[in-house]
């Protein structure tokens, strides 16, 4: 495992990441202030996806939201960052889909 400190002089495809995700943390690491930066943007990206998801698509968004926090699914993104950050930007693609008409439909 790679020091946190380490991240702006490592070229990219010494990760075995995707390009993305590596050019994510070499961004947060530029800003300094360690790894605590680095949950919290990536806790806004998950919880912007999944709330704008849940915002367009739910009957009842607070339950959803409810049930978002209260089954352990908003812990465990602190887990499984990578997964859970695809998951957010394809629902965040879901809802730009259908309200910008990007895709046209079958």
């Amino acid at each position: 495992m790679r020091s946190w400190n380490e991240l702006q002089t490592l070229p990219v495809d010494s990760w075995g990441f995707e390009w993305g995700f590596v050019y994510f943390c070499k961004f947060i690491s530029t800003l300094g202030q360690g790894k605590q930066v680095f949950m919290v943007f990536t806790s806004i990206v998950v919880a912007f996806g999944f709330y704008l998801y849940i915002k367009k698509y739910s009957l009842l968004p607070m339950f959803s939201l409810l049930f978002y926090v209260t089954y352990g699914y908003w812990t465990y993104s602190f887990n499984t960052v990578r997964q859970y950050m695809a998951i957010a930007m394809l629902l965040v693609s879901f809802v730009l889909e259908e309200n910008q008409g990007i895709v046209r439909k079958v």
